[in-house]
C-alpha cells in the first residue's frame, strides 16, 4: 500500500497580524451597543487569551485529523486482509497503478 504521510503543519503562530484580526472581531460587537460598550469589552476574552483558545483548537483539530486518518488506513487494511489471496493480488495490482492522491480518504474511496 503506497501513502504518503500526513504533512504535519507545526505550531500555531502568534502573530501581530493575527491580533490585529482578532480586535477587529471584537470590535463590532462592541459598536452595536455603545451605551454599554464597556461592559461588553469587560465580558471579552482578553486577546491573550483567544490566542491561547487558537493555538489548544489547532493543537486539538490536528491530533483529530491525524487520529481520523490512521483508524481508516487500518479498517482499509483490515478490510483488504480479509479478502481471498486473488482478489488481494488484484487490489494491490491496481493499487500499484494508481496515479491518485496517497491519502487515507482517497484509498478507502478506491478499495471500496
Amino acid at each position: 500500500m503506497k501513502f504518503r504521510r500526513r504533512p504535519r503543519y507545526g505550531r500555531f503562530v502568534d502573530t501581530p497580524r493575527k491580533r490585529k484580526a482578532a480586535a477587529r472581531r471584537q470590535q463590532p460587537e462592541r459598536d452595536s451597543l455603545p451605551l454599554f460598550a464597556e461592559l461588553i469589552a469587560f465580558f471579552q476574552p482578553t486577546i491573550d487569551h483567544v490566542m491561547r483558545d487558537r493555538a489548544d483548537d489547532a493543537e486539538r483539530q490536528e491530533q483529530i485529523d491525524r487520529d481520523r486518518d490512521a483508524r481508516l488506513w487500518r479498517s482499509v487494511r483490515i478490510d483488504i486482509a480479509a479478502l481471498p489471496r486473488r482478489q488481494r493480488r488484484l487490489i494491490r495490482a491496481l493499487a500499484a497503478a494508481y496515479g491518485g492522491p496517497l491519502n487515507a480518504v482517497a484509498y478507502a474511496y478506491f478499495y471500496r
